[in-house]
């Protein structure tokens, strides 16, 4: 249990900004594309 623990932790120090990058870009993304499709079915109050 201490090694999977270990292993997790190691991974995740490893690829911390690879993933904040991916994430920043995938929410600007989304924005985006949301701002593009405003009468879109399936928005909030219609």
């Amino acid at each position: 249990m201490k090694t999977l623990s270990s292993n997790i932790a190691t991974f995740a120090l490893k690829h911390a900004n690879t993933l904040r990058v991916v994430l920043v870009v995938m929410t600007l993304a989304m924005f985006i594309f949301a701002a593009g499709a405003p009468e879109a079915a399936g928005t909030v109050g219609r």
